[in-house]
């Protein structure tokens, strides 16, 4: 196993003990928050180069209520995508570990 694979290894077991609920959560709250800002941001800039008045127009106000309900269900369906990948990447890597002890013994 690679030095990389085996941290990726290590730091999963944690991961998986202290639960799916709790990951999923976690990571959604992170990249639906980071999403909200990120989304924010752009639109005001794109729209009214991120002026003062951007911040106090209607535009804000609308966007703020459409990227309230689109960044959410973003981070929800980000982290669960990226728990499923690193599963898969668990499993992967226990089948290669359980597959390389057997040949040495």
């Amino acid at each position: 196993m690679q030095k990389e694979d085996h941290r990726f290894y290590a730091k999963w077991i944690g991961v998986r003990q202290r639960g799916k609920k709790r990951y999923i959560l976690n990571q959604a709250l992170i990249n639906g928050t980071v999403a909200f800002v990120g989304l924010i941001l752009l639109a005001g800039f794109l729209q009214d180069g991120l002026t003062v008045e951007y911040f106090t127009s209607e535009t804000f106000m609308s966007n703020v209520l459409f990227f309230g309900v689109l960044s959410p269900i973003y981070g929800w369906t980000a982290a669960r995508s990226r728990w499923n990948r690193n599963e898969d990447r668990f499993d992967d890597l226990e089948r290669l570990n359980a597959a390389v002890n057997k040949d040495h013994h």
